[in-house]
């Protein structure tokens, strides 16, 4: 009879990470991220996300969820509430994954719609690309630049380049 359970705890159910606490799981979803920029905000807005919270990730219920997200999202501009979101449901989509967490709060929280600010405004047109290239003032730096919108590259991805 080694199988018995503890009167008001729920049995562990078999996970695919070995994170044994919230901060562990943050960790590790953390790491799994691709960008250093990734890495860094989602580890901001995440240690932030488990302080507000109040409770470990495993018993937080969609309000616990929704109240930390009002919590962390307060005075801070309607993009930055969009990003902190995002990047919240994205930890919540991970621990329901790995069997962290038995549900995914996230799924249930919806995400606001940017309004004008988008994308659209920040892309520049054609002309405006030429006449960036064309003054530029060295030809060094119109060459990084032809580069950069040629292959549609980011700064840091531009800098980051090598001959190899």
């Amino acid at each position: 009879m080694t199988d018995l359970v503890v009167a008001n705890q729920a049995p562990r159910l078999p996970s695919a990470t070995k994170a044994d606490s919230d901060r562990a799981l943050l960790d590790s979803w953390i790491a799994s991220l691709n960008s250093a920029h990734s890495r860094r905000a989602c580890a901001v807005t995440g240690s932030r996300f488990v302080v507000a919270i109040g409770c470990p990730l495993r018993a937080a219920t969609v309000e616990d969820v929704r109240d930390a997200l009002g919590v962390i999202t307060q005075g801070v501009t309607p993009s930055s509430a969009r990003q902190y979101t995002l990047r919240v449901k994205s930890l919540l989509s991970s621990a329901h994954k790995l069997g962290y967490t038995q549900f995914n709060a996230g799924v249930t929280i919806k995400v606001k719609q940017q309004k004008g600010g988008g994308l659209a405004k920040r892309l520049l047109s054609e002309v405006e690309v030429s006449l960036l290239i064309r003054g530029a003032r060295s030809r060094r730096d119109k060459i990084m630049l032809s580069v950069c919108y040629g292959a549609a590259l980011r700064v840091a991805e531009l800098v980051g380049l090598r001959w190899d």
